[in-house]
């Protein structure tokens, strides 16, 4: 079995705050070696790029280089970056043979994530549900969580 990185924060396939996102200015990545063998946690710490990121959500950012091990974990880590995304999809390419375990390189894939606004929920009136025009108009307020 090869081995594979996972998007774990934000997740791939899944989505993020863009608020969140930005302020924190960070992607976590999680790698697992192939059955039977270990991570090179050195050649995912080198300067070389595991992965680029595409899409108009990721215009403006630029990864800063080398990944730093999640404190904690074996096999989590931490892209810091530059710059601030904006709403909509990203594409991170995992570049081939960029980091290896101690039986094989990696191979080329793709993941992805949204970058999402925020969101609410209206609470009052309940959603799908319906209220009068005299009750609204008396309580003044529609209340938002």
């Amino acid at each position: 079995m090869l081995f594979r990185s996972t998007l774990l924060d934000p997740g791939s396939g899944g989505g993020v705050d863009i608020t969140s996102l930005n302020q924190r200015g960070y992607i976590d990545v999680r790698f697992a070696p192939s059955a039977g063998a270990t991570l090179d946690a050195a050649s995912i710490t080198d300067a070389s790029e595991e992965f680029t990121l595409s899409g108009a959500a990721a215009a403006n950012v630029v990864l800063d280089g080398g990944a730093t091990l999640v404190t904690g974990t074996t096999d989590t880590f931490r892209y810091t970056f530059t710059g601030e995304f904006s709403r909509g999809e990203v594409t991170v390419d995992f570049i081939e043979g960029r980091w290896m375990d101690s039986a094989n390189q990696n191979r080329a894939f793709q993941q992805t994530f949204r970058v999402e606004g925020a969101t609410a929920d209206i609470v009052v009136p309940g959603a799908g549900g319906s209220i009068g025009l005299s009750e609204i108009n008396q309580l003044q307020y529609i209340q938002v969580r």
